[in-house]
């Protein structure tokens, strides 16, 4: 299953910094405990798209998941999907680039 998100900051500036953030968390390998389950990231490969991408793996149980964090100017678009084998990280891509075309597309 892929799902996204969009999430719009007031600048490109505030998107970065919050980039920043992410990417700083999964390099330290953080984990936390959801509902009694401890939940680990840790960063993952991820294509280059928009002005910056993040790829987190997050780990619970026997459980995985895999999400792109991508940001295109103020906005940062996170594409993510559940599965307890290898992501497909192509298509995940693929559906980061055409939800950042249908964005361009609206703000026109």
């Amino acid at each position: 299953m892929v799902g996204n998100t969009l999430r719009k900051y007031d600048s490109a500036a505030d998107a970065s910094a919050q980039q920043d953030a992410l990417a700083k968390a999964v390099r330290t390998g953080c984990s936390m405990t959801e509902k009694g389950t401890t939940v680990k990231l840790a960063e993952m490969s991820a294509p280059k798209l928009g002005d910056r991408t993040i790829g987190v793996s997050v780990k619970r149980n026997i459980a995985s998941n895999a999400e792109l964090f991508v940001q295109v100017g103020p906005e940062v678009l996170m594409v993510g999907e559940g599965n307890t084998g290898s992501p497909d990280i192509a298509n995940m891509a693929a559906l980061a680039k055409k939800s950042i075309a249908k964005y361009k597309a609206a703000e026109r």
